[in-house]
């Protein structure tokens, strides 16, 4: 990595502060940016003739293969249309190999990715899976989980509560594996779209949390979820276990508001370094009245103390103009 930082320094590519994998360079003839990940490289440019004059130096240094327009990058494929204005991101492929490797392709399909049964830690030993059966589950939770984190957004919650069961599964959570891959096979493809816009760019995040609904004896932590749209498409999404244990739901509501806003300042200044420079704050809506009072209001309570860095950390991005929050009902998240 050090050695084509180096490479790309003495290209005029310089790695933006949000992510330093991603490099930008501005210069007469065009605004640049490549994004590197292990020995893969995707650049783009206002031209192709500047695009094939990055290649050509690369090519000078490096030992690559010019691919031409992506179509297929981390096991996700990039289909264009240029007369919609449209671009879709989908891992059917990837999807229908999966099926294939773990026997999977012929099962029954379902509607659902979930389980009507919490998860549980304490399945007795009889039921635990063999050596064999453990490193296979976890392979099949790891592919799970690649997707979860690529495209299908729609399997999130349902990995993250299988992947909380690596290190002892049990049948049971092997037959909600199982599950996971039936109600794959019913829908192998559910494509990400992004369109062209003639106005500005708005980027929109949503946030909500389960209050004490982890799915874990004896641990009951809420569940944030979390979703960030531009371009009318999926930028980023998940739904993770909270750190901290809440007591209420205006706290669970609070703490997943806080985790939205961090991320949402974090793609907004992303897109600042990558050329976007009217692009404006990230707007997060919350269905909670109680955590939208809590992170405006100049106020705070003695029995919401203890969340003090998360509420002043959200007025502070408020009131600086990095971070704007609205209400939206449940109906509509």
């Amino acid at each position: 990595n050090s050695t084509i930082n180096a490479e790309l320094q003495k290209m005029g590519f310089t790695a933006t502060a949000s992510d330093p994998c991603v490099y930008t360079r501005g210069a007469h003839d065009g605004y640049v940016v490549l994004a590197l990940f292990v020995d893969d490289i995707l650049v783009t440019g206002p031209s192709v003739s500047l695009l094939q004059h990055i290649q050509d130096k690369l090519q000078n240094i490096f030992s690559i293969s010019e691919l031409g327009p992506v179509s297929l990058t981390l096991g996700m494929e990039v289909i264009r249309d240029e007369k919609a204005g449209t671009l879709k991101i989908s891992q059917q492929t990837f999807v229908e190999s999966v099926l294939r490797k773990y026997s999977m392709e012929t099962s029954n399909p379902v509607h659902t990715p979930g389980t009507p049964n919490q998860l549980v830690d304490d399945e007795s030993e009889d039921t635990l899976l063999e050596p064999s059966e453990k490193t296979k589950y976890q392979a099949m939770v790891g592919s799970l989980i690649f997707l979860a984190q690529s495209t299908r957004f729609d399997i999130a919650y349902s990995v993250s509560q299988v992947a909380r069961h690596m290190s002892s599964p049990s049948t049971h959570h092997l037959t909600a594996v199982k599950r996971i891959f039936r109600y794959l096979k019913g829908k192998p493809d559910l494509p990400i779209t992004y369109t062209t816009s003639k106005t500005k760019l708005d980027l929109k995040g949503y946030c909500d949390a389960s209050y004490g609904n982890a799915g874990i004896q004896g641990r009951m932590r809420s569940t944030t979820g979390t979703l960030f749209f531009l371009a009318n498409g999926l930028v980023h999404y998940s739904s993770t276990l909270q750190r901290l244990t809440a007591t209420s739901t205006t706290e669970s509501e609070l703490i997943a508001l806080s985790s939205c806003g961090k991320f949402g300042i974090y793609l907004f200044n992303l897109l600042r370094e990558l050329g976007w420079s009217s692009i404006e704050p990230a707007t997060i809506y919350s269905d909670s009245q109680g955590a939208l009072h809590l992170s405006s209001n100049a106020n705070y309570s003695t029995s919401s103390k203890h969340l003090a860095i998360r509420f002043f950390y959200l007025k502070d991005m408020i009131q600086t103009g990095q971070l704007k929050i609205n209400h939206v009902r449940s109906g509509l998240q």
